[in-house]
């Protein structure tokens, strides 16, 4: 082989393990996967969802005490999320009626943050039902709104 054939191997060679280790710069967009690692709500209740996944809202109904709770969860359902805001509010589709949650710190909340929500005299008919609510909260901010998680 004359030297100017094995200049161009050895040039040809030398880019194509140099692509291989570098990698390609651009990357493409990938959806993130459809199987999250959601746990099971804690205490039973009914989960909903932000729009991004990324903050869980779970709902427990005490229909006896007329009363119902909302917990605030990262993802995964797994640790609390904590947000500055005083209420919550959960308003049902189809109907004119607005329910506002109060925040009731847990042992691990921090002063002027919640994670848990409570309201009161409920008075929710015997036709209420879960998919029906939606929530609003300001988290970090940020205006969040809450869907059943199907």
């Amino acid at each position: 082989m004359n030297v100017a054939r094995r200049w161009l191997v050895a040039f040809v060679m030398s880019g194509s393990v140099l692509a291989l280790l570098g990698g390609c710069p651009f990357k493409p967009k990938v959806n993130p996967p459809e199987d999250r690692t959601e746990n099971p709500p804690p205490h039973k209740g009914v989960l909903y969802r932000s729009k991004d996944h990324k903050i869980h809202a779970e709902l427990v109904l005490d229909k006896e005490r007329n009363k119902a709770e909302i917990y605030l969860y990262d993802e995964n359902v797994d640790k609390p999320v904590r947000t500055a805001a005083e209420t919550l509010t959960m308003s049902l589709k189809g109907a004119m009626k607005t329910i506002t949650f109060r925040g009731e710190p847990t042992m691990d909340d921090p002063k002027g943050e919640w994670s848990h929500f409570v309201a009161s005299d409920m008075n929710l008919d015997a036709a209420f039902k879960p998919e029906d609510a939606e929530f609003r909260v300001t988290v970090r901010d940020k205006p969040q709104h809450f869907e059943i998680d199907k």
